[in-house]
């Protein structure tokens, strides 16, 4: 047996009955939440440059994300589903552009010409 001797006060753990906490009026606490959500959202605005695309790729390795976990349970190897899952992400974004090209090559179609007859005097444009 060892002979310890017994803990004296000062090497006593500190109990969280001992240790006290500050109290902060509710006000107070409500105006430094307000505050610290403000300079956040200042922040999330001035670099927006960064957040906004990696906030677009975590939403989408998040959701590709079941699609690797179960391509290794079926025994295929780590770095082909991730491939997979990055080929696929890929088309998804080229899939967007492509969807996002076919109303601008609409709108770049001349409008048909209307009788000047049905067309309200004073305006300056055509409508389709």
């Amino acid at each position: 047996m060892s002979k310890t001797p017994a803990p004296t006060p000062e090497h006593r753990a500190v109990s969280v009955e001992s240790v006290e906490s500050v109290e902060r009026p509710q006000g107070e606490a409500i105006a430094i939440t307000i505050a610290a959500l403000a300079v956040g959202c200042v922040g999330i605005y001035l670099a927006r440059a960064l957040v906004g695309p990696a906030f677009f790729a975590l939403t989408l390795v998040i959701t590709v994300r079941p699609l690797v976990s179960w391509a290794s349970r079926h025994h295929a190897p780590r770095s082909v589903s991730a491939v997979g899952a990055i080929i696929l992400i890929y088309t998804f974004v080229l899939a967007m552009f492509a969807a996002l090209g076919v109303p601008s090559c609409s709108w770049s179609i001349p409008c048909p010409p209307t009788r000047s007859s049905s067309r309200p005097s004073g305006r300056a444009f055509r409508s389709c």
